[in-house]
C-alpha cells in the first residue's frame, strides 16, 4: 500500500440561498451573516425589509450530500482518499487529520477544490494545515486556483484536469484510463412541505469548455478547451444499465456534469440508439448552448428509453455577443421544439452589463419570458479572476475591496457600476422585482411542468401519475397565486387554459392539499 493518503476537502458555502432571497429576504440576510460575519457593513436590515414574493409557493430545497469533483479525482487515484465536502471548518480538518495519526496512517497531502463563495474557509483551513503539521503538503484546484493570493496558502496549483496532476504527483500512472464513475447522490428536496428523495447519479464524460464568455472561469480553468470524451457511448450505457439494475429499477435522474455537454452529436446519436429498447426509463440533464444544439436531430432520440429531461441552456443576454448564442427568433424556435418533444429549458441570464439600465433590462427580461423556458434563473453580473471581464474592471479601478467570496453572492454587485449602485442597494430590489415578474407572468412550476411532461413520447404509467400529481398541485395554488400575485385578467385566463379547465377550482382538491391526503398521495406517486 503506499505510503501518501489524500485528505480532498471540495469547500462550498453552508446555505443555498436564492430560494430564501425571493421567498423571505430577511432571512436571506440572516444567512449571509450566517456564512459571512465580515459582510455586516454591506446588509443594512431596513433593505432587507421586502415581503416574500409568494410565501405559500411551493419552494423547492435541495441538500446535495456530495462532490462530483471530489469523487471523480477520488475514483481515478489509486492513493488512499478520504473526502470532505461542504461548509468545512478549520477544526473539522484539524480532527481529520489529528484522526489519521491515531490510525497509525497519516494524512500525507492535502488538497482544497476551492469553490468561489469558499474562499475565506479555504484560507483558514489552509492556514490550519500548515499549524498542524508543516510537512503536509498542500494542493489546490478548482476556481480558487486563479485568485493570485492561492499560492501563498498552498504547496502546489492544479489548473484544469487534476488527475494527471496528482497521478505524476503520487508517482501513478499519469496516462491510465479514466474510470467511468456514476457518482450517487443522496438528494433530499422538500416540495409542497413534504420531504422526498429522488434516485440521481451525476457523471463527467469530459472537462472544460470551448466557448469563450468574458464573464466565465471555466474557460480559463481549462484554456479554453474541452477534453475529448474520455469513455464511449458503449461504456457509458452498460454503467447505468448495471446501475439501474442495482436500485432494482426504481426512479433514476442522470446529470452529466460538464458545463459543455453536447459537442460531438454523433456521440450522443450513438447513446440514444444503444438505450432502444430498453424497458426502464433514462431522464437525464445537461448543460449546453443553443448554438451545440441547434441542428440537433432529435427525431433520432423518439426510439430511446435514455431521454433529455432538462437542458440547461446559458443565454445570458440578448445584447452581449456571445459565440455560444443565436438569434432571437431562432432561439425561441428551439426552445418550441424542445419543448414538443417534451424536453425542458431550464435558461440562465445575466442583469448588469454596463449598457444596462433599469428600464433596458425590463425590456429583456420580457424578452426572455416570451421564450415560454420552463425554468429561468436570473444572476447579476460577476466578475472573477483572470477572466475577461475581471481584468478590464480590475485596470479601470472598478472592482470592490472585498473578500473574493463576495464576488459570488446573489444579488451583490462587486462593482461600480454607471447605474447602479454597488452593493445590494440597487441589485437585490431589482432582482427581487423581476422574480416577483416572473411568478406572476408564468405561474408555479409544477404548472410548466405538467404540460412539459405530456408532450414526453414514451409515456410510463409512472409518468402518467407524476401529470396527474402536478396538475392537481398547479390547481390548488391557483388561488394563493392570485391572491399574492395580483394578476393581470389575462394572466388569470392564461393560467386556467394551461389546466385545461376554466372553471373554479373544485372543492376537493382545495381539501386533498390542506389535509393529511397529500402525504399518502404523493407517496403513491414517488413509490
Amino acid at each position: 500500500m503506499s505510503s501518501n493518503r489524500l485528505l480532498l476537502i471540495h469547500l462550498t458555502h453552508k446555505n443555498y440561498f436564492w430560494e430564501s432571497l425571493f421567498q423571505g429576504p430577511e432571512n436571506y440576510r440572516s444567512l449571509l451573516l450566517d456564512n459571512y460575519p465580515q459582510m455586516k457593513n454591506w446588509i443594512p436590515e431596513e433593505l432587507f425589509r421586502l415581503k416574500p414574493i409568494w410565501p405559500e409557493a411551493p419552494i423547492l430545497d435541495y441538500k446535495w450530500k456530495s462532490s462530483v469533483t471530489a469523487e471523480f479525482i477520488a475514483s481515478n487515484l489509486e492513493t488512499p482518499t478520504k473526502i470532505l465536502h461542504g461548509f468545512i471548518s478549520a477544526e473539522q480538518v484539524v480532527n481529520e487529520l489529528r484522526k489519521g495519526v491515531e490510525e497509525n496512517f497519516p494524512y500525507t497531502h492535502v488538497g482544497f477544490s476551492i469553490f468561489v463563495a469558499a474562499y475565506s474557509k479555504f484560507i483558514e483551513c489552509a492556514q490550519a494545515v500548515k499549524e498542524f503539521d508543516k510537512n503536509i503538503i498542500t494542493i489546490a484546484g478548482n476556481a480558487g486556483v486563479l485568485f493570485p493570493e492561492t499560492n501563498h496558502y498552498v504547496d502546489y496549483i492544479s489548473k484544469g484536469d487534476g488527475i494527471p496532476f496528482l497521478r505524476e504527483l503520487f508517482g501513478e500512472e499519469v496516462n491510465k484510463p479514466y474510470n467511468l464513475e456514476l457518482i450517487s447522490q443522496d438528494l433530499v428536496f422538500t416540495f409542497f412541505g413534504i420531504k422526498m428523495k429522488m434516485n440521481v447519479v451525476r457523471l463527467v464524460t469530459k472537462l472544460g469548455c470551448p466557448n469563450k464568455c468574458d464573464f466565465c472561469i471555466t474557460h480559463h480553468l481549462y484554456n479554453g478547451k474541452a477534453t475529448k470524451p474520455f469513455f464511449t457511448p458503449q461504456q457509458v450505457h452498460d454503467k447505468l444499465v448495471e446501475y439501474r439494475q442495482k436500485i432494482k429499477n426504481k426512479d433514476l435522474t442522470i446529470f452529466f456534469c460538464e458545463p459543455q455537454a453536447i459537442i460531438n452529436k454523433n456521440w450522443w446519436y450513438n447513446l440514444f440508439e444503444l438505450f432502444e429498447g430498453e424497458s426502464q426509463d433514462y431522464p437525464i440533464t445537461l448543460l449546453t448552448s443553443l448554438a451545440s444544439i441547434k441542428d440537433f436531430d432529435f427525431d433520432r432520440t423518439v426510439k430511446s428509453s435514455l431521454r433529455f429531461g432538462f437542458v440547461n441552456l446559458g443565454i445570458e443576454s440578448f445584447s452581449q455577443d456571445y459565440s455560444k448564442n443565436i438569434k432571437h427568433k431562432e432561439t425561441k424556435e428551439i426552445i418550441k421544439k424542445l419543448a414538443d418533444y417534451g424536453i425542458g429549458t431550464y435558461a440562465t441570464f445575466i442583469i448588469g452589463y454596463d449598457h444596462h439600465t433599469r428600464e433596458s433590462v425590463w425590456k429583456e427580461v420580457q424578452k426572455l419570458v416570451d421564450l415560454d423556458i420552463a425554468q429561468i434563473e436570473i444572476f447579476n453580473l460577476r466578475p472573477l479572476p483572470e477572466t475577461q471581464l475581471w481584468e478590464s474592471y480590475k485596470k479601470a479601478g472598478r472592482l470592490l475591496d472585498v473578500p473574493y467570496d463576495f464576488y459570488y453572492i446573489p444579488g451583490f454587485q462587486p462593482f461600480i457600476h454607471p447605474h447602479f449602485k454597488p452593493g445590494f442597494e440597487d441589485m437585490l430590489p431589482l432582482m427581487y422585482d423581476i422574480y416577483q415578474y416572473f411568478e406572476k407572468e408564468r405561474g408555479p412550476s409544477p404548472l410548466s411542468l405538467m404540460k412539459l411532461y405530456s408532450n414526453i413520447p414514451k409515456q410510463s404509467k409512472k409518468l402518467q401519475k407524476n401529470i396527474k400529481f402536478l396538475k392537481i398541485g398547479a390547481n390548488a395554488l391557483f388561488p394563493s397565486w392570485k391572491k399574492y400575485l395580483d394578476p393581470s385578467p389575462i394572466q388569470i385566463e392564461n393560467y386556467l387554459t394551461q389546466l385545461g379547465d376554466k372553471s373554479k377550482i373544485p372543492f376537493y382538491i382545495k381539501w386533498l392539499i390542506k389535509s393529511s391526503r397529500l402525504r399518502n398521495f404523493v407517496n403513491y406517486i414517488i413509490k
